[in-house]
């Protein structure tokens, strides 16, 4: 009975894990490690990409790293709010990007090729 247990419970959670977003980040390279210096990688989600802004990236932004193309910076002031999500555009300026939102309703209307920022 307890390997049962055992087995059910060991499934259940790599079945958790399988679904949860796969997103890394790191230190940009000669970075000095403050708050916010932080490089992120980009996951595709059918046609947009998905990027975690980790906690520490509030005071510096983040530089995202995508599957092609030169990595772009999201400045501090630009990053949703923890808990919100920002559809973020290539080639458009900070300034000229749509507000944050909620992420439920943004997650549908992501334009193809562009990235949900997730706070």
């Amino acid at each position: 009975m307890r390997l049962a247990i055992l087995i059910v419970a060991t499934v259940a959670v790599l079945a958790a894990a399988a679904c949860a977003p796969n997103v890394s980040f790191e230190p940009r390279a000669g970075a000095s490690g403050g708050n916010g210096d932080l490089t992120v990688t980009a996951q595709a989600r059918g046609g947009w990409w998905l990027v975690i802004v980790p906690d520490g990236a509030r005071s510096a932004g983040i530089e995202v790293r995508r599957a092609s193309g030169p990595p772009f910076h999201v400045p501090p002031g630009h990053l949703p709010p923890p808990g919100a999500c920002r559809v973020w555009r290539d080639g458009v300026p900070p300034g000229r990007q749509d507000p944050p939102g909620p992420c439920d309703e943004l997650e549908r209307t992501v334009p193809a090729e562009a990235y949900l920022l997730r706070g």
